[in-house]
């Protein structure tokens, strides 16, 4: 996703699930708390590649950046 080439069918299918989650009805970040979205936000937000930040936001929508933000920090302690 970040740094491999995407064959045709890859890409046709990146930008159906950039689409789904964009639909506020599949927004699964809003079941996070607030503290951890506003770590996503600001990964995003210090991002420069247009690609990357559109990539990080999928995974924020989706709940898998969210999500490996408490694991990160459960496993710090």
């Amino acid at each position: 996703m970040y740094d491999g080439d995407l064959d045709e069918d890859e890409q046709e299918e990146l930008d159906n699930l950039r689409r789904l989650f964009r639909k506020e009805t599949y927004n699964l970040s809003v079941y996070y708390p607030e503290e951890v979205l506003e770590r996503c936000r600001t990964l995003i937000e210090a991002q420069k590649d247009p690609e990357r930040i559109k990539y990080l936001q999928l995974l924020c929508r989706c709940g898998i950046l969210p999500f490996e933000y408490l694991l990160m920090k459960r496993k710090e302690g």
